[in-house]
């Protein structure tokens, strides 16, 4: 599947930050991962941290496929809110999925720490504040705020005059909390897998797995042709029927074939650099209550990111044909939201994703394939 429109930003900047070689011959291992994307890779350092004997394979360029699209505001928010999530799975387990998303943040946060000075990995600490799109809005963010500090999550509530005080623009209310952060995504994915390669995890790109067969045990031999990847030049085989974990992003629902998420499309762009960020306060990520909504982060080379504008899926070729169209209108909010700034779009570009019913993920296992675990 076509992830991606135009020219993303992490890809353009950081180059081809390593190559791996092709998986060209059968081999074993305790597990195999599936897609080294941001989500592979994450999974693949935990495994090899626990000293299990960990393979991960990609069909494509290491990182290039949704992660190299993605703008990476780390926060804990989902688009359901705690307190619409808190309706639909009941306070316990909402809270407890706010929580861990929150803590999921701050690992995120202290990753280059775990890496290593050896691993050099800006990962930035960023506030987050959440914008009422309409006065109407308001008082939905109030209620917001009261379950988030009733789930133990530190926020405030900031008011129009709060806003204006610190921003070149004003809302009705906004949420503000200090549980962010952002990070080149590109970047982290290869830092990941740089340091599980030191202690012993092997790593392939352009290739695919046509197959999975047990050595031991007598089990059969599913053929996993169709699980994400079309077969490529490197066809091989995994011995010892690894536990698997796909790792595949939105490809994996043709596997699964089920509906499970709806595809969308979203639309950003990364400015030239900018002179004077100084009425960014503390360069804070900023998104809003509308959907779809805009979303705002910097860089680290004092670039502004904007992203938003979603649709629904239907192909990518209409999603190449709206990309101009798209920048030009997050253009023209950005510029109304910091009209001292000189936002000339350097990057644009759109990727696919996808949505669940309820804003969470699905991870875990799935009753028609044992010994598989899917992210």
């Amino acid at each position: 599947m076509d992830l991606t429109s135009g020219a993303p930003f992490w890809p353009v900047r950081d180059g081809l930050l390593a190559t791996y070689p092709a998986l060209t011959s059968d081999i074993e291992c305790d597990v195999l991962v599936l897609g080294a994307g941001v989500t592979g890779a994450l999974c693949a350092w935990q495994l090899v941290e626990a000293g299990l004997d960990t393979v991960v394979v990609d069909a494509r360029e290491i990182g290039w496929g949704s992660t190299s699209a993605s703008t990476a505001l780390l926060m804990y928010d989902l688009d359901t809110s705690l307190v619409e999530l808190t309706q639909r799975i009941g306070r316990e387990r909402a809270e407890g999925v706010y929580r861990e998303a929150r803590h999921a943040v701050e690992k995120l946060c202290a990753m280059h720490l775990a890496l290593g000075p050896q691993r050099p990995l800006t990962v930035d600490r960023r506030p987050s504040l959440y914008l009422a799109s309409r006065t109407t809005d308001a008082p939905r963010l109030a209620r917001e705020c009261e379950a988030r500090r009733a789930a133990g999550l530190e926020v405030e509530l900031w008011d129009r005059t709060e806003i204006a005080r610190h921003f070149p623009f004003s809302r009705a209310a906004a949420l503000w909390h200090r549980d962010a952060g952002e990070v080149d995504p590109l970047a982290l994915t290869h830092a990941l897998l740089a340091d599980g390669v030191q202690r012993g995890l092997r790593v392939f790109d352009r290739s695919t797995v046509d197959g999975q067969r047990s050595t031991i045990g007598g089990r059969g031999s599913p053929n996993f042709r169709k699980a994400a990847h079309r077969p490529r030049k490197h066809p091989s085989t995994v011995d010892r029927r690894p536990l698997t974990v796909y790792a595949t992003g939105y490809e994996t629902e043709a596997l699964l074939r089920q509906p499970a998420v709806h595809l969308h499309d979203t639309y950003a762009f990364a400015s030239e650099p900018v002179a004077d960020l100084g009425s960014w306060h503390e360069r804070a990520l900023l998104w809003e209550t509308a959907r779809p909504y805009i979303y705002l982060r910097t860089t680290d080379d004092n670039r502004v990111l904007v992203g938003g504008g979603d649709d629904r899926h239907t192909s990518p070729e209409r999603r190449d044909r709206a990309l101009a169209e798209k920048t030009e209108t997050l253009l023209r909010r950005a510029r109304r939201m910091f009209p001292d700034l000189d936002l000339v779009p350097a990057f644009a570009w759109a990727g696919t994703f996808a949505e669940s019913d309820d804003g969470m993920p699905y991870i875990g296992c799935h009753p028609g394939y044992p010994d598989s675990i899917f992210a």
